[in-house]
C-alpha cells in the first residue's frame, strides 16, 4: 500500500496528529492543531479528488467536508 498526501490535506500550517479512513474508502478524517492558537481541528476530507483525477481537477467537487473546532476545556 501507498500513501500519499494530498497538499490540499492541511491544518493552516498546524500539525496532524492523527487520521482515520472511513471504510467506504471516500472520506478521511484529521485531527490536529488549528491556525488558530492552541486550538484544535477535526477536518473530513473528500477523498474522491484523490481517487478520481478529472474529480480532482473538477472546483466543483468540494475537498474539505467539515470542520470543526474544539479546545481542552
Amino acid at each position: 500500500m501507498q500513501l500519499v498526501k494530498p497538499p490540499w490535506i492541511n491544518h493552516g500550517g498546524g500539525a496532524i496528529y492523527s487520521l482515520d479512513i472511513h471504510p467506504s474508502g471516500k472520506k478521511v478524517v484529521t485531527c490536529g492543531q488549528g491556525s488558530q492558537g492552541g486550538s484544535g481541528v477535526v477536518n473530513v476530507w473528500n477523498l474522491t479528488p484523490v481517487l478520481d483525477e478529472k474529480a480532482g481537477i473538477d472546483e466543483n467537487v468540494p475537498k474539505l467536508l467539515s470542520r470543526m473546532l474544539h479546545t481542552r476545556e
